[in-house]
């Protein structure tokens, strides 16, 4: 599985509530991003089960947050998020 780095906005963080809005920068929590791209083989269709690398990421702090799709079908990116280490919740 291959990781992308994602499109950097503010660092590569975004301040936003549960629901996804925008907090006051006194109350913001500040969140970092990890992407990874199922390999796709000629079929372009997944070609490995991605659970391992979901399970290491999950070990790390990763949550998954959501998949974008191909509109043919298949993943195209699976989205992680953590809060930053420097906000007390990962070590």
């Amino acid at each position: 599985m291959k990781r992308v780095a994602p499109n950097k906005r503010d660092g590569g963080t975004f301040s936003t509530d549960e629901s996804g809005r925008h907090m006051d920068d006194q109350d913001s929590r500040r969140w970092e991003y990890e992407i990874l791209r199922p390999p796709r083989g000629e079929t372009k269709k997944e070609a490995a089960n991605p659970k391992a690398e979901i399970n290491e990421l999950a070990d790390e702090g990763w949550q998954l947050v959501e998949t974008i799709d191909y509109s043919s079908g298949g993943t195209k990116y699976i989205i992680f998020e953590r809060p930053r280490p420097n906000d007390g919740d990962v070590p």
